[in-house]
Formats: structure tokens, sequence, C-alpha cells
């Protein structure tokens, strides 16, 4: 076997996890070539019958043609296994025995053109329509595998431009939260969390074609040792006709047909697919081949930091007609954004869906805790097309829950406030109790102050303490106020009293 002769070779691509395998060769290509390598061989069976009818018409001094028609080496013969007891043994026989026969007659030449040329000529087309039909399955499923294997590598290279942006990390005790250095500001289809998604789907689509194309490929390789063994026992049949139509001539004649007839069926119907199998077991699919999952797929910045959440999970948000709260799941990315989603399920790469609404943290502000684990982030929706500034509230369903989300928060916010938000409308009991006990804290002198946030004319957001616009009122005025409101809250309280007893 020359260097030429030798098998295209190719690595299990199919079972790699590689996102985009390397491809070294092609199956069907080596499925095509082997049956070229049998078209070649019913040629060769074709041509020295029809030698034998024209060596029997011209004596025997003619027969030397009929072996030339039986090349040696064979073609593609490296695709036959060289042990005794396969089709190239059974080729050096048939050579051996082919020098050995010397006279042809005419009833000879009519019967072998008029009955075993035409077993071999519908085997010959059998194959020739069989390469066919493989070629365009082969030829289909490489193309949908190429289209979406091309479309992941671009998604990818996305990533990887847009992920080169973060630079040094750092965990904090709230979690995974990175200190990034970046250029400018990045659109939110270009977080790298969002763009980590995108591969994933499109590696879910990929993974699909492939192993859509495994397994026909698996299905082709099951098919076609049903084929070869059909070709073989065709070849069979034929070589058997071969020797009953020669069985009436001479005796060394017979024998010599007999030992040919004795040879090739004398192979086993899966003896070369079985070797075949074992020779190119590297290159081939196994048939027991699993599935690829994208869970077990790697691929350049799958595990860059700027692709993982910083904090994820279900917070209550307020309403904008219904002014109620609805749970939704939100992603804090490294990138600074807080991605809302309808749910985990919408979040995950399983489904192709865009953020429900994106805040840019960095651009955003966040006001105080309340007792009651709300608070408020003012900032624009960069998801929304109107690109105005308002007011999201969001509450927590417990304390423990609230103090990670707002520190999480607190530290990709660009301005921090003392806003809190309104508190839950309470009965004139429990504000008697608050009053008294606010009434003691100022005795002992302790008064919070309260905030408060006012709109300028010129569209500003400003802070101020007491409840006041800035530059209304003066600095006594200011004071009295939280020191009135007591009073008067008292007073409501007890008026109510008076009403229920009477």
């Amino acid at each position: 076997m020359t260097a030429t002769d030798q098998p295209p070779t190719r690595s299990s691509t199919l079972g790699s996890d590689a996102a985009i395998p390397p491809e070294t060769g092609e199956i069907g290509v080596l499925l095509i070539e082997r049956l070229r390598a049998w078209k070649h061989a019913v040629k060769y069976l074709e041509s020295y019958v029809d030698q034998m009818e024209t060596l029997h018409k011209g004596l025997s001094k003619d027969y030397h043609k009929v072996l030339k028609t039986v090349d040696e080496p064979l073609k593609e013969g490296h695709h036959f296994d060289q042990t005794v007891g396969g089709v190239a043994s059974f080729f050096e026989n048939l050579r051996a025995n082919t020098v050995s026969i010397g006279q042809t007659h005419t009833e000879t030449a009519t019967a072998l053109k008029s009955q075993v040329l035409p077993i071999l000529e519908r085997l010959h087309k059998e194959i020739k329509d069989r390469a066919k039909h493989v070629q365009h399955e082969c030829e289909r499923a490489t193309k949908m595998v190429a289209k979406t294997r091309n479309a992941t590598q671009s998604q990818i290279e996305l990533l990887g431009q847009h992920a080169s942006n973060y630079s040094g990390a750092s965990t904090g005790a709230g979690g995974h939260h990175l200190h990034l250095h970046k250029a400018a500001k990045p659109k939110p289809e270009f977080d790298p969390w969002i763009l980590k998604r995108g591969v994933l789907h499109r590696l879910q689509h990929q993974v699909q074609e492939e192993n859509t194309q495994q397994n026909d490929l698996i299905g082709v390789q099951k098919h076609f040792g049903e084929f070869e063994a059909h070709v073989v026992t065709t070849v069979q049949a034929a070589i058997k006709e071969l020797d009953t139509v020669l069985a009436g001539r001479r005796d060394k004649e017979r024998a010599l047909l007999s030992d040919l007839h004795s040879k090739s069926a004398s192979i086993p119907t899966d003896f070369e697919w079985t070797n075949f199998l074992t020779r190119n077991s590297s290159v081939l699919i196994p048939l027991d081949a699993a599935p690829r999952t994208v869970d077990s797929i790697t691929f350049p910045n799958s595990t860059h930091p700027s692709t993982i959440p910083t904090l994820h999970g279900s917070l209550q948000r307020k309403g904008k007609i219904m002014r109620s709260y609805y749970a939704a799941y939100y992603v804090l990315t490294p990138a600074g954004y807080l991605h809302e989603f309808k749910d985990q399920d919408s979040s995950n790469h399983t489904k192709d869906s865009d953020p429900e609404s994106s805040l840019y943290l960095p651009e955003c502000s966040i006001g105080a805790l309340s007792p009651e684990h709300k608070f408020i982030v003012s900032g624009k929706d960069t998801a929304s097309t109107l690109g105005r500034k308002k007011d999201f509230a969001f509450k927590c369903g417990s304390r423990e829950e609230a103090v990670k989300w707002y520190e999480a928060l607190s530290r990709a916010a660009g301005v921090k406030t003392e806003e809190v938000p309104a508190p839950t409308p309470v009965t004139p009991e429990e504000e008697g109790k608050k009053v008294i006990a606010g009434t003691k804290e100022q005795e002992e002198g302790v008064t919070p102050p309260p905030y408060t946030r006012h709109d300028t004319a010129e569209g500003k957001e400003t802070v101020t303490m007491g409840g006041a616009a800035p530059g209304v009122g003066t600095s006594t005025e200011a004071a009295a106020a939280p020191a009135a409101a007591p009073a008067a809250a008292v007073a409501a309280v007890e008026g109510a009293k008076k009403e229920g007893t009477a």
C-alpha cells in the first residue's frame, strides 16, 4: 500500500468539548470512496466476464487480455482486508486461476454474456446509485452544521471583543463584584453576560444540527454494512453462475472455476465490513456514541468574570399603573447592569428573550433601606426607547435578603441618597405608638432629620432636610416643623379615640 493509498484521518469531532470542533476529514468522503472501491471491484468482474467471452472466441492465445483487466494492486485496495479469506485474497486467486484457463468456445461466450454479465451490471448500477444517495445526505447535513457553527463562531468572537474590555477583578463579601476598568459604557446588548447567553443559544441550535448529522451518519454506516453484505452476496451469485456456465468444459477449467467459486463463497458477508470498522475505528463514529450537550461545551471567555452574575434572584417591584408590587427575576452583572426578566426561565439561555428593563447602575442613584425592606433606585431604563429618568421601587421578603440586594446595588450605584420609600399605611393606634416613641426620642435629644427630594426649576433633583424645599423657610422654621409634627399627631389620635367612644 503506497502513501497515497492511506485512508483519510478524522478525529472524533462530534464528541469534542470545543464549541467549534476541528475538522480533519469527512466521513462522507470516506464512505463514498469505499463505494467507489466496490464499484471498481464489480467493474473488474464485469470486465473479467466480458473478456472471458472474447477469449472464448479468440482461443487461448488471447486469454492474457483477461488477466490485464484485474489490476494489481487494486484501486482503493487499502479498503479491503489483505489477509486470506477476504476480497483482496479473492482477486489474487482470480488472477492465478485465470492464467490456467486455456480454451474457450462460442457457446461459453454466449452464456457468459446472457447469464453472468447482467447480474454484475445491475450491481454496478446499484453501487453508483447508493454513492449518489450517500453523497447527497452527507453534503446536506454538512452544510447545516457549517452554517450553525459559523453563527456560533461569530457570536463567540463578539463576546471575546467586548469581554476583553474588562480587566482586574475582586470578590467582595456580598458575592462576585468586579471593579472593572472600561473605556466607555457598554450598550446593554453588548453586556458580556448577554453575549454569553447568545453564544449558548446558538450553541444549542448548533448541537442539535450536529447530533442530527451524527445520527444520520450512524444510520448511513449501519445501512452501509447491510449493503456491503448484499454486494458480496450478489458477487457470489455472479461467480456461481459463471461456474455453472463453464461446468461442461474441460476438467481443468471446471476445477479452476470451482476453486474460484469456493474462494468467493467462503467470504463472510460481514468479513470486510467488520475488519474495515476495526481498521478505521479512529475515523468512524462509534455506533453507541453519546450526543453532545451544551453543559459539557467550553468556549473562550465562558468563565470570564464579566459573564458571571454578581447577584441574581427574585425581587418585588412596584407597578406603573396599579401601584402594587409584583415579583420578577433580576440579574446584577459585573458590567453594572440590573436586568429584569419575567421569571427565572426567561433569564436562562434556553430562551432567547430580551430583558424587560435594564438599569445601568453607575448612572443611577439609590435611596436608603426602609424598615419595611424597601428601597428606591432612580435612573433611566436603557432598554426603553423613551429614555426618561424615573423611580424603581423595590421590596424584599426578608431583612436578610433586603440587606444583601441593597449592599450589592449600592456598591454599583453612582449616587447614594437618604431617600426612604413611603411607608405602608397604618392604623391610628399604631401611629400613636410611633408618635409617642418619636417624642421620647426627641426629649432624649435623638431626632433623626427627615429627608425629602425636590425637583428644581432646572429639572435637577436635590435632597433637603425637614421637608422644606431649597430656599424656603429659615433654619428656625425647619427645626420647628419636626417638633410640631408629634403634637399634631397626638391630637389626631386623641380625637379618633373620642369619636370611637361616642
